[in-house]
């Protein structure tokens, strides 16, 4: 059986006359998992809903109901912010004379980490995830921390997105 190589799922483009790798964000099959939880969670939410309302039109509120919810909102903004991420998101890295900018955004929502490039060391693919991150599939140091970045690509797009982002001649080659 004859295997086609994979295709990059990034691209190159110039933001702003900045240039820029763009990383969409990607699909995946615990999207079908995560659509059911939340169909779930959603009716079990509107259901504690109705039960707390009940319960203070009768005059003895379930506090645990009102607390309960809480966590519920939690679990629901957290799953619908991951589909989100997975059907509209996008990682954006730019280079820009002085800075490089990291964006993760949903839709026309998102926030942005800009880093002075001239502290932008040691730029490599990274197979690792840092304490308390993400994995991902880039990284740099910055003084004494390590960023990462490239969440949806793996080590070959990686290599891939590097070469890009030094060919502009902004970001240094590691040392």
């Amino acid at each position: 059986m004859h295997v086609e190589p994979t295709r990059r799922i990034s691209h190159f483009e110039t933001a702003g006359g900045s240039p820029a790798v763009v990383i969409p964000g990607r699909l995946r099959l615990v999207a079908i998992f995560l659509l059911f939880w939340v169909s779930f969670w959603t009716y079990g939410g509107i259901t504690t809903i109705r039960a707390l309302r009940d319960s203070l039109n009768q005059g003895k509120p379930e506090w645990f109901l009102a607390v309960w919810l809480i966590g519920w909102s939690a679990g629901e903004l957290m799953v619908l912010g991951i589909l989100s991420y997975m059907l509209a998101g996008r990682e954006t890295i730019t280079l820009r004379p002085s800075q490089m900018e990291l964006r993760l955004q949903i839709a026309a929502w998102g926030f942005s980490r800009q880093y002075d490039i001239t502290k932008v060391q040691n730029a490599r693919v990274s197979t690792t995830a840092g304490r308390n991150q993400f994995p991902a599939a880039l990284a740099f140091d910055y003084g004494a921390k390590t960023i990462r970045f490239g969440r949806e690509i793996d080590e070959a797009e990686a290599a891939l997105v590097l070469t890009d982002l030094q060919s502009t001649g902004l970001l240094p080659h590691s040392t």
